[in-house]
């Protein structure tokens, strides 16, 4: 016993001398309690039995002492003293026994009950616990009544089918309530319409669209974000060419046409920077390259070979060695006819849409700049008209590539005191866009440089898609797994119900059953499992319902329509006179006309048309 206490430690210690303390003294007050009814004196009792006792009881109430034992012992009762002390024991003893059974049996049950699972929802403890009911962040629902702030850094994904209101009750509300920067894919334009007047004029953030398919965009330029004073400028414009050359089964001419564009890129940043570029650095330039290069001679535009400039700048120190061996490899290529024209066309067809006239406008220059995002809060969306996303997708996974790399550039927010705000991405229709190898290798590290993925798809079979439609099925699993609270509206496959209901959980059922004999009867009981919810109550959510699964939280709760959510109204209002001048909540209806009005989105600018020859 010795030795056993020498190895606890200090609180340890206390604990139990506490505990010991606080037994003595049980003891010795059970011990004035026994010797209260010996020796107090007789008491005249009246009425049935239960009176007696309860008079009886009364008069050692009357009697009790804690000096009694003292008392008894100074008396010359010892041997009576100790008798008592030693009942006292033997009753805690009786009690403590009781008490140990009970709890034996409470914990068989407890397992019986878990037999099969304890899955239950959440409270609003357990829900505040895992910061989903923080001052801002994500929001991600409502629980009764009260908006659902998903805090900290972790990602958010909403997972749900076509026309079931993932815009109405995730994606223009978190543009309402964001206070950081925020980058949204915003498919069809309704989330500049609805939300970007709001964004500038009430949260005062620069606000900017980019559209590189229509004349009335803010621009972007990604080559201007290519740093020539970096050693590792070559993979940076390989970052870029990697958006634009994917190669399927290693096709040589793709790789080739790769190596040229890496090569040419190169070449006109070294002929710009230095100030002898006679065009835009742009990739409607570059993408013509291979008919010749502009460049300034004696204060004059001069076209020059693409030769004459790579062997210019290698002697003028500008070129390296790498850089330098690509065009002599490309050049090489001239003899093989047929080689050198697949390489050609591969370079070309890759950079083809930049030879559009509108295309060349909104990325001959940069509006805003990604390194910003987390010096001053801003608003950047993305958009895409549905007819032109298959032409977009290398145009979207550059822009969401250099946004990462630009950012992470920049270091962490703690090394840096410039990067003050948090960024959210938000990536509506995510799925529509293809594969993006940035975002599949950076979402596990990017929460730390306070970028926050919030991404919405209609099933995770489109993420677990091949290649280059989806992240293929381990990719898009990770992909998933990094995104730790996870949003689902009514599905309407079974299958994608019944997987929802495995993961919230079951429950331990009992059953009883009795069977008659001829001598005798019998009583079973038997346990199964139940699911919290089943597949076809999922199926059966209102279309204002949802389920939040956030770590190991379950909610059950309503949408945050921005139609139908109070402070969310609110903050339409402030901006809308047709909104604020309807009795009661506006609808839907009443939305729509002050999006024709033109009351929740901002002007955008027109691009004045550019030099329109096309190589």
């Amino acid at each position: 016993m010795i030795k056993f206490f020498k190895k606890l430690n200090a609180g340890q210690k206390v604990f139990i001398s506490i505990i010991f303390s606080f037994g003595l003294f049980i003891a010795y007050c059970l011990t004035s309690v026994i010797l209260t009814f010996i020796y107090m004196p007789d008491v005249a009792l009246h009425g049935k039995k239960i009176k007696r006792i309860f008079q009886l009881i009364h008069s050692a109430y009357d009697y009790f002492s804690l000096k009694t034992p003292y008392l008894a012992l100074m008396a010359g009762e010892v041997k009576t003293t100790i008798l008592s002390a030693l009942a006292a024991l033997f009753i805690m003893l009786i009690v403590l026994l009781l008490l140990a059974g009970l709890l034996v049996i409470a914990q068989k049950q407890r397992k019986e009950r878990e037999l099969h699972g304890t899955a239950k929802w959440s409270t609003i403890n357990e829900i505040k616990s895992q910061k989903l009911m923080e001052e801002k962040g994500i929001l991600v629902g409502l629980y009764n009544e009260k908006p659902l702030f998903f805090g900290g850094q972790e990602f958010c994904s909403l997972g749900a089918p076509t026309r079931s209101g993932k815009g109405t009750g995730i994606v223009i509300p978190n543009l309402m309530c964001w206070e950081d920067s925020l980058v949204v894919l915003d498919i069809k334009q309704e989330c500049f319409d609805y939300t970007s007047k709001y964004r500038r004029d009430i949260l005062g953030q620069d606000v900017f669209l980019f559209n590189p398919f229509s004349e009335y965009t803010h621009r972007y330029n990604p080559l201007l974000y290519l740093d020539f004073n970096d050693p590792k400028v070559e993979l940076q414009i390989q970052n870029i060419a990697n958006s634009f050359y994917i190669s399927k089964d290693n096709d040589f001419f793709v790789g080739e046409g790769k190596s040229i564009f890496i090569a040419i890129t190169y070449l006109f940043g070294v002929f710009y920077h230095n100030g002898y570029l006679g065009d835009d650095y742009t990739l409607t330039n570059v993408g013509g390259a291979l008919n010749g290069i502009n460049i300034i001679k004696n204060g004059q535009k001069e076209k020059i070979s693409l030769e004459l400039a790579t062997e210019t700048a290698y002697l003028l120190g500008w070129l390296p060695d790498t850089v330098y061996n690509l065009f002599l490899s490309f050049f090489s290529q001239k003899e093989a006819e047929k080689q050198f024209t697949g390489v050609k066309t591969a370079y070309e067809t890759a950079l083809k849409p930049f030879q559009n006239r509108v295309i060349k406008n909104s990325t001959s220059q940069n509006d805003f700049d990604f390194r910003d995002l987390r010096r001053r809060k801003m608003t950047i969306y993305l958009v895409i008209n549905p007819e032109d996303l298959v032409s977009a997708r290398p145009i979207i996974n550059l822009f969401f590539t250099q946004l990462i790399d630009t950012n992470i550039a920049q270091g962490l927010p703690d090394q840096n005191p410039e990067l003050k705000h948090p960024c959210l991405l938000g990536m509506d229709e995510f799925t529509s866009i293809g594969y993006m190898e940035k975002y599949e290798v950076s979402v596990s590290f990017i929460a730390g440089y306070d970028l926050r993925s919030l991404i919405i798809y209609q099933a995770d079979s489109q993420i677990k898609n091949d290649k280059p439609l989806g992240y293929g099925e381990k990719g898009g699993s990770t992909l998933l797994q990094n995104h730790t609270c996870n949003i689902f509206y009514r599905p309407k496959e079974t299958k994608v119900a019944e997987e929802i209901s495995k993961r919230i959980g079951n429950i331990t059922t009992k059953s009883y059953g009795r069977s008659f004999g001829a001598k005798s009867n019998s009583r079973s009981e038997n346990t199964a499992a139940k699911a919290l919810i089943l597949p076809q109550e999922i199926m059966d959510l209102k279309m204002d319902e949802e389920i939040i699964l956030c770590n190991n939280i379950k909610i059950k709760c309503k949408k945050a329509n921005y139609f139908s959510t109070p402070f969310l109204i609110e903050k339409f209002k402030l901006v809308s006179s047709t909104l604020r001048n309807v009795n009661g909540n506006p609808s839907e209806s009443d939305y729509k006309k002050a999006v024709q009005n033109n009351e929740l989105a901002i002007q955008l600018p027109e691009l004045k048309a550019i030099d329109d020859d096309i190589f």
